[in-house]
């Protein structure tokens, strides 16, 4: 393979990578949370309820899947603009500079170590004691993944500060931020927390710091964890593959590289062509989630008072309606022979 050929092939990977990763993990995501409505949250609804919180789950994933693939590259299949990298010499000791931690970042990795070990203690200080902030529910299976989650956070920090490099350290941290994700959506099901005794481990005059925090409010964190480990998952997996040390890129940089692709005059044509898809892409996205929120609204509130039959007919009309209203909106951009309307051949720029 030529040097092209390896630079145009390089620059794919690089958003493949991350699309590859997200999806596995979006699509391993939704299978750990349609079990666990399956075991723990369906009881309280019937089949069609049940059915719809299946199907609505699936369509988010989907959509939330192929809007990261739709970010990483264009229709055309060549990786958009922010993916491709113009020096790799520039960005590998950009990366490089921060590949090895000085003696301050190694101590401040032991005091973020030292600060997890001070919560946990906290929490088993409310455990021990008995205040009554863990349930009933804190069981076996609910200490593995509460201190399972706190104690694992331990192991990249001090990782980093025994190696002294953090690339080394990335796959660990990944696997870490797979199992605090799924461990804080297993809590958001189980939920074996009653946050109006969470301040009571500590002393009266300063107990009111942590009275804010509510049930609900706990659940909103769980949420937003169970989001945030995903994500430093993929983007750790992402920079550990991706890395490239100093010295190797110093070896295989060129002169005067420019960025593998299209040239400029065929992207102003692609960017030009693709404003309009771009909002009819939009468009049916925020048309399908409009009609995903109804549905589960309907099911879940109005659909008591119907039948079977009836309900079905509803999602069946409101899905059709949603259709026929994304299907109005892309006749709108495009003629029925695919091209674009209101955009003369004289606007778009010749290859």
């Amino acid at each position: 393979m030529t040097a092209p050929s390896e630079n145009r092939s390089e620059g794919k990977f690089y958003p493949a990578i991350g699309a590859i990763v997200g999806s596995i993990l979006g699509i391993v995501a939704w299978l750990v949370f349609i079990l666990l409505y399956a075991l723990y949250w369906s009881k309280g609804f019937n089949l069609f309820q049940s059915a719809v919180v299946t199907i609505v789950s699936m369509l988010i994933t989907s959509l939330v899947i192929g809007a990261m693939w739709m970010l990483s590259f264009r229709p055309t299949g060549e990786p958009r603009r922010w993916w491709v990298r113009e020096d790799q010499t520039k960005i590998s000791k950009r990366r490089g500079n921060n590949e090895v931690l000085s003696a301050g970042q190694r101590f401040g990795e032991v005091v973020s170590g030292a600060i997890v070990l001070l919560i946990l203690a906290f929490y088993i200080y409310n455990q021990l004691t008995n205040t009554g902030f863990f349930t009933s529910k804190f069981g076996g299976w609910e200490m593995f993944a509460f201190y399972g989650s706190i104690f694992l956070s331990l192991v990249p920090p001090i990782a980093r500060a025994v190696i002294g490099r953090r690339n080394p350290v990335r796959p660990l941290e990944a696997a870490c931020n797979i199992f605090f994700a799924f461990a804080s959506l297993y809590l958001l099901g189980v939920f074996p927390f009653n946050f109006a005794h969470f301040g009571d481990a500590l002393p009266g005059a300063i107990r009111f710091a942590l009275s804010w925090v509510t049930n609900d409010i706990a659940k909103v964190v769980l949420v937003l964890a169970f989001l945030g480990g995903l994500i430093s998952a993929v983007v750790n997996v992402v920079r550990c593959l991706t890395f490239v040390p100093i010295e190797e890129a110093e070896e295989t940089a060129t002169g005067g590289e420019t960025i593998p692709g299209m040239s400029i005059e065929n992207e102003k044509r692609s960017e030009m062509d693709f404003e309009p898809r771009m909002g009819s892409i939009i468009g049916s996205i925020l048309g399908i989630v409009a009609w995903l929120v109804f549905i589960l609204l309907y099911a879940l509130y109005w659909s008591s008072g119907f039948d079977l039959f009836q309900n079905v007919i509803v999602t069946m009309v409101s899905l059709v309606v949603t259709g026929l209203l994304i299907g109005a909106m892309w006749l709108i951009w495009y003629h029925p022979t695919g091209e674009l309307r209101r955009k003369s051949k004289e606007e778009i720029p010749a290859y």
